[in-house]
């Protein structure tokens, strides 16, 4: 039976157990797929198999991508592996994404970005075993066309459909209180500087039902720089009282509901 030498001290027998250790190693097999040795390998296996990664070759994905294709070429039936992450289920995904936040993992993203998710969940049949999970995820995969960095962290709760708020290792479940943690001397300009671009917290509020605040946030601002005569030398103490008074507003319309 034909062997694949991977290092010194990792020989393999089968495609399947390849397949399963791609995730783990994408610089090395990123260069192994380019070998005459592992090619050959993987036609002594399976003629169909090395067909199909031959002409996934010719596509010229980004070598990441192109991994995660030819891993569930070899072998179909993996949980979801890409880049050293390993999911044993969809939730674990969105709770991966929670433990980061504000961060963006752009491994995780790419999952969204080069439409991996949803490949693998149709190859799964799970856009018929699973439809409502799917029919979330869709949603975000659209939301993703118009705004990448709000999709990211709603995935998180399409996927993990708790309400919890992580922020920098601390989970929140009141907008109110997780705001009053931000409005004080310590935190304020920093996360006033960010939280409009970044999308966590937006991501949050829709998935507890007060997007309507966002709406009046949003009509609010726009109403305001509309008619504000801007300064040519606006400086940076202006422009972090700006974002502060954003972050007020917020707060106020949580108080008052």
């Amino acid at each position: 039976m034909s062997q694949y030498q991977f290092t010194l001290l990792k020989t393999y027998d089968s495609i399947f157990e390849l397949a399963k250790d791609i995730y783990k190693y994408p610089g090395r097999f990123s260069n192994a797929f380019k070998t005459k040795e592992l090619m050959d390998f993987i036609k002594e296996q399976d003629q169909k198999k090395y067909e199909e990664i031959l002409k996934l070759r010719r596509k010229n994905y980004i070598p990441d991508v192109f991994l995660f294709k030819a891993s569930y070429i070899l072998n179909p039936h993996m949980e979801l592996r890409y880049h050293h992450f390993i999911f044993k289920d969809y939730e674990q995904i969105g709770k991966q994404i929670k433990k980061y936040s504000p961060k963006i993992d752009v491994y995780i993203q790419d999952l969204l970005r080069f439409g991996l998710l949803e490949e693998y969940m149709i190859a799964q049949g799970d856009n018929y075993k699973k439809p409502e999970l799917y029919a979330r995820v869709k949603k975000v995969i659209d939301d993703y066309k118009k705004d990448k960095n709000l999709a990211y962290f709603e995935l998180a709760y399409a996927l993990d459909q708790s309400k919890e708020f992580i922020y920098e290792g601390v989970k929140y479940t009141d907008p109110k209180v997780f705001l009053q943690t931000r409005l004080t001397i310590k935190n304020l300009f920093d996360f006033a500087r960010t939280f409009e671009e970044n999308k966590a917290f937006f991501a949050w509020l829709k998935a507890i039902d007060q997007e309507q605040i966002i709406f009046r946030y949003k009509s609010l601002i726009s109403l305001v720089e509309e008619k504000e005569q801007e300064c040519v030398n606006n400086d940076y103490v202006n422009k972090q009282n700006k974002n502060s008074d954003k972050l007020a507003f917020f707060y106020k319309e949580l108080e008052s509901k």
